[in-house]
């Protein structure tokens, strides 16, 4: 049984932001962002993604590397990072 879990309502990476990146500057962005999701999928305790709305590219990756995703009444979710031609999900 556990004592503690931890339960989180995010969002993605703005798209909008994204796109005004200038090239050399996506590698160290999508490290940092991969180094994040892998070190929160091994958190020490059980991780909740809470959706509600849209989970898409960055948000969904989110959900996948949480342990139980949980989503409200009309979720909307999808990994669109390679439509976009961007990078590939990680998860």
């Amino acid at each position: 049984m556990f004592r503690r879990v931890l339960i989180l309502a995010f969002s993605g990476a703005d798209l909008k932001e994204r796109a005004k990146m200038a090239p050399e500057e996506v590698g160290p962005f999508l490290s940092k962002a991969r180094r994040l999701l892998t070190d929160f999928s091994n958190f020490p305790v059980p991780t909740i993604a809470a959706m509600d709305g849209f989970a898409l590219g960055g948000g969904m990756e989110w959900a996948l590397s949480s342990d139980i995703r949980v989503a409200g009444a009309f979720p909307f979710l999808g990994c669109i990072c390679d439509t976009l031609a961007q990078y590939k999900c990680i998860y």
